[in-house]
């Protein structure tokens, strides 16, 4: 969620803050990050290492060093037994639920079920086959590429892939085969490509221009060529334009293809998501060595230091167009509209609405240095021999650029104004006046950076700042020497000398940030998100860190990468890639190894709370929930989240909330919700549970009290909720464990199943999203909601957690169960048994089990694991 705010009209004045090229802060002071010392892969051995890999429907497998295969998620039948005999593998694949190993002597293994079609429509035995040398299967049927160049069929289910037998008879040299959900590709030992089967969009349509080829995937609805020269080039759905499509990389060394989506694997190991005439580079992933992908499972990679992850593919990050994804040196953007510098000094623009709001850029313009855009769509760029060049609206003479103009170092575009610092430190002015924006203080000189927001600031040389223009009397007294100036729409920013940051709003509310001292790098320079209110802080080792510009607390870091600049929610890679940023986006669970000794945890999509075993309170993302929260967990017992606010339960019975911000009014209060607002006199409390629309706590007599939104279902708590001593809440409903065993739902629990009639000796129950899991006092499960299935094999159970989309069962034994609601199986590879747990924490994406020696064992979406190999 995203905290709103009421302000007045003139507020809304985007602008960026603008460095002097020269300065401490600039591009020459970042040192090499993590990306520039990992190994340059090659073609070769990505094709190799992605022939070992397999993902197919939730169900995994990979080749293991003596040659044996591993097999996790989704089981097939003959597992784990047969593929664990099996040796000399080099190469696995998988479609419906059959299993295919090829082995080093050109035979091939297969195992699961589904052999359902009689052998006149089968193709040929693979247990026949002698000299195969690739495989690939898909829509019930196993594509052959013999040592000869012939290409043959094993079809063992009437799964649609009839139109992949549909052999082309001339085929001959091939080497290498992908099987699509409908059609196929060949690659041929000349390096062209063919392909065959049900052409959709496109996708069979081979371009002219593909030759040369190493590489091939073949998707659901997408094909595409990987060629010598690093070039990716695809065709079918997603990529129907006439031109031929090629991605904006030329380090790629490995590709697969989804539905009509194309992975690129790069020679660094760095993932981007490619569609037509766009790309989105994944910030969260492992360095990786090879991937192979499944449409609706997502992606698994093997990462370059053997481990192995898995990737959910419902998130592939913000995209950029191709042709401003790389060969970058900066960004200036708005809203709704982007210009970027190209290494050549031309500029490239583009916008997030098919007709752009910022007109185009003029003809000819070339050997620029810098770029600024305003909200009210006109820009500003710098040349290379001190000019500007201004375009776009000019209804008040904004662009418009003052004859005489000269030796500019930084520009700031202003709403409806524009700002201009000169070599001589001086400040020029021109557009709307209104509020005093191009007044510049009388005097003002040895200036070495600007901003234009609210207010305009300016930095000077000697590290003071000044400010003019709208609400510039709320710019706190300065303490220490300024290093780095931001100003934006609602929130201005000073970088002190001593390493803090002041933050201030237009209402006079103000943070500040210190933890920054406690970094091995030093900060460099700070801008403002766009679409987030977030302060971005780049450090001078390049990685970038997000704070929350009102509560000035941590959000997110990019620490993997080096960035070059980070402007809005636009990060420049060193090496000139474009990446977007998403200081709200905690899908990814990478901080979750680096845990220790936590007490309690919880994490979504947008925050990560932990309490340390010291009673330490450590946050990061949305800090909107967070807001209230303390810095130590001393008298505080159990926490219960939503998506906008955190009930706490303290050890003397009484209930506080944190969070539930719901916006600012005109004189800068913050509002909350009701859920927020705890009833006065509410005492003697066991336990909380809390919805979007709704808090709740149970009282010692049995009895559940609720509050929150007046439309929400779950406030009416029926009679029959007495003497519970158990409450949880999914999104619309809550539930009851009563004293007697039995379970009490209400709220909206309308498209569920029912509670399985008669379930009784219940002694705890987990919601995950709209499905409901009771743990009885026999050691088995029920489950019962969204297309939950009980899992029937679970007889010893004692704990039940669960999180969105998924619940965590432990047995006395030490088995530990992650089950997939959505599924029914177990997703990740983790442990079998886990021994001496101390607590266990579902999370949303992952799981986390901290163990009573303070060792902790973590899986989940994003998080390497390691397979004994």
């Amino acid at each position: 969620m995203r905290r709103s705010k009421t302000i007045k009209s003139l507020s809304v004045i985007i602008a960026f803050l603008v460095l002097l090229s020269g300065l401490p802060q600039a591009e020459a002071a970042v040192q090499p990050g993590p990306t520039n010392q990992i190994k340059k892969l090659t073609a070769t051995e990505v094709l190799a290492n992605q022939k070992k890999l397999s993902s197919n429907q939730y169900h995994y497998m990979t080749v293991k060093n003596n040659g044996s295969v591993a097999v996790w998620g989704d089981p097939f039948v003959g597992e784990p037994k047969t593929p664990a005999n099996v040796r000399d593998v080099v190469a696995l694949t998988s479609s419906g639920k059959m299993a295919f190993a090829l082995k080093k002597n050109g035979m091939i293994v297969k195992w699961g079920s589904g052999d359902s079609l009689q052998s006149i429509y089968a193709g040929v035995d693979p247990a026949k086959v002698k000299d195969a040398v690739a495989i690939s299967a898909s829509a019930g049927t196993l594509l052959i590429v013999h040592k000869n160049g012939k290409v043959s069929y094993h079809r063992y289910r009437d799964d649609g892939g009839s139109p992949l037998t549909a052999i082309p008879k001339d085929l001959a040299g091939v080497t290498d085969i992908s099987g699509g959900a409908y059609h196929a590709l060949a690659l041929k030992k000349n390096g062209t490509v063919t392909a065959w089967g049900k052409d959709y969009r496109g996708n069979t349509k081979v371009p002219k221009e593909v030759s040369h080829a190493v590489a091939i995937a073949a998707g659901s609805q997408v094909s595409a060529a990987l060629t010598k020269d690093g070039r990716a080039i695809a065709w079918g759905s997603g990529f129907e334009k006439t031109e031929l499509q090629t991605a904006p990389y030329r380090d790629i060394v490995g590709i697969e293809a989804g539905f009509d989506e194309v992975y690129l694997l790069r020679a660094d190991g760095s993932i981007a998501v490619w569609k037509e005439g766009k790309v989105s580079l994944l910030p969260d992933m492992t360095k990786l060595s090879a991937m192979v992908a499944d449409g609706e499972a997502g992606a698994l990679g093997l990462t370059q230091d053997g481990q192995f992850v898995q990737r959910s593919s419902s998130y592939y990050g913000g995209f950029v167009p191709a042709q401003a994804a790389s060969s970058i040196t900066s960004v200036a953007m708005n809203d709704t509209e982007y210009v970027a510098v190209r290494t050549d000094g031309t500029l490239t623009q583009w916008s997030k609405f098919s007709s752009p709001q910022l007109k185009k850029i003029p003809a000819a313009t070339k050997e620029i240095v810098s770029v600024s855009v305003s909200s009210n769509q006109h820009a500003l760029a710098v040349k290379k021999d001190g000019t500007v060049i201004a375009w776009g609206n000019n209804n008040y003479g904004e662009a418009t650029v003052p004859s005489g103009l000269r030796n500019v170092t930084a520009v700031a575009a202003g709403y409806e104004y524009s700002l201009a610092l000169s070599q001589d430190g001086k400040v020029t002015g021109w557009g709307n006046n209104r509020l005093g924006f191009i007044e510049v203080p009388e005097g003002l000189e040895d200036v070495v950076a600007i901003a234009a927001g609210v207010p305009n600031l300016a930095m000077k040389k000697d590290g003071t700042v000044v400010a003019w223009g709208y609400k510039a009397k709320m710019m706190p007294t300065q303490t220490a020497k300024a290093t780095a100036i931001a100003s934006g729409g609602s929130y201005a920013a000073i970088l002190h000398e001593d390493v803090t940051v002041t933050i201030w709003d237009e209402f006079g509310h103000s943070a500040r940030i210190d933890t920054l001292k406690n970094e091995k790098a030093k900060p460099g320079s700070i801008s403002f998100g766009v679409h987030s209110e977030a302060l971005w802080v780049m450090m001078d080792n390049g990685a970038v860190i997000a704070f929350d510009a009102y509560t000035g607390k941590e959000l997110k870091r990019y620490d993997q990468m080096a960035f070059r600049q980070v402007t809005g929610d636009i990060g420049v890679l060193t090496n000139g890639d474009i990446i977007v940023l998403d200081p709200y986006d905690f899908s990814g669970n990478s901080q979750l190894k680096n845990v220790k000794n936590a007490a309690f945890l919880y994490k979504n999509n947008e925050l990560s709370f932990i309490v340390g075993k010291d009673k330490r309170i450590s946050v990061q993302g949305n800090s909107y929930i967070m807001a209230d929260a303390p810095e130590w967990a001393d008298g505080l017992k159990k926490y219960a989240f939503s998506s906008i606010h955190a009930l706490v339960l303290k050890e003397n019975g009484m209930v506080e909330a944190w969070g539930g911000h719901n916006g600012v009014d005109l004189e800068g209060n913050v509002t909350r919700t009701p859920t927020a607002s705890v009833p006065t006199g509410l005492k003697d409390i066991i336990d909380i549970a809390a919805g979007p629309d709704f808090s709740l706590a149970l009282k010692k007599d049995g009895m559940v009290k609720a509050w929150g939104w007046s439309g929400s279902s779950v406030l009416k708590v029926p009679a029959t909720v007495k003497n519970a001593i158990a409450i949880t809440a999914g999104e619309y409903y809550a539930a009851a464990l009563r004293k007697d065993g039995t379970v009490v739902e209400w709220g909206d629990v309308s498209g569920r199943s029912s509670m399985p009639k008669g379930l009784k000796d219940v002694k705890a129950i987990a919601i995950s999203g709209q499905n409901t899991m009771a743990l009885k006092r026999d050691g088995t499960v029920a489950c019962w909601g969204d297309d939950c299935k009980t899992p029937a094999s679970i007889k010893n159970a004692v704990s039940v957690t669960g999180a969105v989309g998924h619940f965590v069962i432990y047995c006395s034994d030490g088995t530990i169960i992650d089950y997939d609601t959505r599924t029914g199986v177990d997703r990740f590879y983790h442990p079998a048994k886990i021994q001496n747990v101390d607590r266990i924490f579902a999370l949303h994406g992952a799981t986390y089990v901290l163990k009573k020696d303070g060792t902790s064992v973590v899986w989940g979406d994003r998080l390497p694991f390691q397979i004994q190999l």
